[in-house]
C-alpha cells in the first residue's frame, strides 16, 4: 500500500470501505467548542484539513461560517459537495482536493478546525504541519482542535499517536500560544480519555 503522504493511499481506504476514523456525526467536542464561542465569530473563514466526508464542514457552515474543505481523496469530497448542495450550503463551502502542505487559501483565514488529520500524517511531518497551520491562520486567528489519540499501544499508523508536550512546543515554535486546553472534553466513547481540545492563537 501507498504512504499516508500519497493520495493514492486514502483513496484506496475510501473505495475498500476502511474508514474506521469516521464517526458518521460531528464529533461532541466540536458542539461544545461552537456553545463556547472558541471560533471566531461567523461568518469567519475557516479551514478544515483532512476534512474526510464532511460531517464537521456541514455543521460549521450551517452555523454561518465560510469553510474551505480540503482532502487528499476525491471520494469524500464528492460526497460533501452532494450534501452542501442538499443542504443549501454550496456557497459556504469550498472543497479542495489537495495536499494540505500544498494549499494556500486565496482568501483571509480567521480560524482552523482540527481533528483526525494531526494523527493521519506522519509523525516526522508534524512540524510541518503546525508550519502550515501558522502561514493559513491571520494574526490573531484560532486554532481549534481535538488532539487524538493520546493513548494507546503505538502503531504504525495511522492514526499515530500524539503526544501533548511534542505538540504544543511544535506550536509555540511557530507562534502559536495557547489559549484554552480542555483535557477532558466531550468524546465519543470510544474515544473517551484519549483526547484534548486546544485553543491556540496566532500571534
Amino acid at each position: 500500500m501507498a504512504s499516508v503522504s500519497e493520495p493514492a493511499y486514502w483513496r484506496q481506504r475510501y473505495q475498500e470501505g476502511q474508514t474506521g476514523w469516521d464517526l458518521g456525526r460531528v464529533p461532541p467536542a466540536l458542539s461544545y467548542a461552537v456553545e463556547k464561542s472558541l471560533f471566531p465569530p461567523p461568518p469567519a473563514s475557516l479551514v478544515v484539513p483532512g476534512c474526510g466526508f464532511g460531517h464537521d464542514v456541514l455543521f460549521l457552515a450551517k452555523q454561518g461560517y465560510q469553510v474551505w474543505a480540503i482532502d487528499f481523496a476525491s471520494e469524500p469530497l464528492n460526497f460533501l459537495a452532494i450534501q452542501a448542495e442538499k443542504h443549501g450550503l454550496k456557497n459556504r463551502i469550498r472543497t479542495i482536493q489537495a495536499d494540505i502542505f500544498k494549499f494556500f487559501p486565496p482568501a483571509e483565514v480567521e480560524g482552523v478546525w482540527e481533528y483526525t488529520c494531526y494523527c493521519a500524517i506522519e509523525p516526522q511531518r508534524r512540524a510541518a504541519y503546525w508550519q502550515q497551520v501558522a502561514r493559513w491562520l491571520n494574526p490573531g486567528g484560532l486554532f481549534v482542535g481535538l488532539l487524538f489519540p493520546l493513548s494507546g499501544a503505538p502503531s504504525e499508523g495511522p492514526p499515530f499517536l500524539v503526544v501533548r508536550e511534542e505538540a504544543i512546543l511544535l506550536a509555540q515554535q511557530v507562534g502559536l500560544s495557547l489559549v484554552m486546553e480542555e483535557p477532558n472534553p466531550p468524546s465519543h466513547p470510544a474515544r473517551a480519555g484519549r483526547e484534548i481540545l486546544w485553543v491556540l492563537r496566532q500571534t
